[in-house]
């Protein structure tokens, strides 16, 4: 049972990074401005401070790429839907070169408009990222096979876009994408654990400088850290 009250109440999860910070750094203030405090406190406090300016240092990296990260997800998302609007364009400027009054024949229901758009138009102008790519080299092909139709100069103008699209989803899923997300997401849990146990440590050390009177503990934190991560209830022992 005594693990209960030996369990690092810094060591948990559902505290988020923000936050996290936030209570170190008050923590630390209010130790610092305290009088009278042992060695043993100063050096624990000494500990905390080096590992509060690594975690801060990785949440920055961490919200820098996750910003570049951002943006390139932004830029992908605005290349397809360039694509996906020309394309529609395209296949109402179709439509009406194959269609023939007279006979009452749409453009929409000839074979010729199927070859272009195998799978329909909205397969197209609809595609997610998984299949927008696909979708769109059908597309591309079409015109190329059959010159003449859409706009002047589609085929150059709908192969630019294309290329656009291939271009920026490889770069929101290259080293610096999803592949740096990780990268920045493991520094920064490294450094919280760093700092988790550097904060255990002071708190430790404030106990034994307080070992006749641990009341006087609390002068040292904002007691939130327990009602947001615990309920205001003790951590509970670790499972087997």
């Amino acid at each position: 049972m005594i693990a209960v009250f030996l369990n690092n109440p810094f060591a948990n999860s559902r505290l988020g990074n923000r936050r996290f910070g936030k209570y170190a750094d008050e923590h630390r203030g209010r130790v610092q401005a305290a009088d009278g405090l042992p060695p043993a406190v100063t050096t624990a406090l000494s500990g905390v401070d080096t590992a509060y300016a690594d975690f801060m240092s990785s949440e920055k990296t961490n919200a820098v790429a996750s910003a570049v990260r951002q943006g390139k997800t932004v830029t992908n998302d605005s290349a397809i839907r360039r694509l996906q609007r020309y394309a529609s364009q395209q296949a109402k400027i179709i439509a009406g070169q194959l269609s023939d009054p007279d006979s009452g024949i749409a453009g929409k229901d000839t074979a010729l408009f199927q070859v272009f758009f195998p799978n329909s138009v909205i397969s197209l102008t609809k595609a997610n990222k998984a299949n927008v790519e696909t979708e769109a080299a059908a597309f591309l092909k079409a015109i190329e096979n059959n010159p003449g139709y859409g706009s002047p100069g589609i085929d150059v103008k709908f192969a630019a876009l294309l290329a656009d699209v291939v271009d920026s989803r490889t770069l929101q899923l290259g080293s610096e994408g999803k592949g740096g997300e990780q990268t920045t997401d493991t520094g920064r849990d490294a450094a919280r654990k760093t700092l988790a146990l550097a904060l255990y440590r002071l708190l430790l050390a404030l106990l034994t400088h307080h070992a006749e009177d641990p009341t006087q503990i609390g002068q040292y934190f904002n007691q939130g850290i327990l009602r947001e991560t615990h309920g205001g209830q003790p951590t509970p022992p670790p499972t087997a």
